[in-house]
């Protein structure tokens, strides 16, 4: 049993949603430069929306590490805001090539540590867990609903940008207690905000919608 409830933030998160003020500019980091090895086919934009689903099955296959790293590069180009307003990416890797199973803040080659236990059976069972943060401390309390709003805009980005290298997403706007522990352990101030799950989805399952 934990020894704080999962909702115990509940009421002070609801009030700084509906108190709103802007996200001030230039608190994040330069996201990485990223040289990917390879781009393999990119699907044209016709083609990303049509087949854009949100997927509750992925394969069992590893994702080779230049791809997810070509993925992210595109998505903070189409959304750079969210970065500039501090948004940072940190990737659970659970089946990526040539790369040891672990959290990594995108861009750093050394783990934070070990993914999160119960993320899998909270999520789902992909190849890639993408969790979207925020340093909430950094921002007026009022700017919380701005920073969920930026949040939400880059785990799109991430979906569009997924669909053209041919990948499949689903994404949850339902933060983890576990990951946010594992966060501050970087960073005190850090606040998971939204999740993106990235792989390759099986033949043949239903799709749901396009939300998380």
């Amino acid at each position: 049993m934990p020894l704080i409830a999962d909702d115990a933030h509940r009421g002070r998160v609801d009030e700084l949603i509906r108190t709103r003020a802007a996200v001030p500019a230039g608190m994040g980091r330069r996201p990485p430069a990223v040289l990917a090895a390879g781009t393999g086919r990119l699907l044209p934009l016709e083609e990303v929306q049509r087949g854009r689903r949100s997927v509750r099955e992925f394969s069992g296959e590893h994702l080779p590490s230049w791809l997810v790293d070509a993925v992210l590069a595109r998505a903070v180009t189409a959304a750079p805001q969210a970065t500039d307003r501090g948004i940072s990416m940190f990737v659970a890797a659970r089946r990526v090539s040539k790369t040891a199973p672990a959290l990594y803040a995108w861009g750093d080659s050394e783990p934070l540590g070990d993914i999160p236990v119960d993320c899998v059976e909270d999520y789902v069972d992909a190849p890639v867990l993408l969790f979207l943060c925020a340093a909430v401390g950094q921002a007026p309390a009022r700017a919380y609903g701005g920073l969920l709003t930026y949040a939400g805009a880059l785990g799109q980005a991430v979906w569009l940008a997924a669909r053209t290298h041919g990948l499949d997403c689903s994404v949850y706007g339902l933060p983890h207690y576990r990951v946010n522990a594992a966060l501050q352990r970087r960073d005190r101030r850090l606040c998971h905000l939204f999740t993106v799950a990235l792989g390759r989805g099986t033949d043949g399952q239903p799709a749901g919608g396009v939300g998380g």
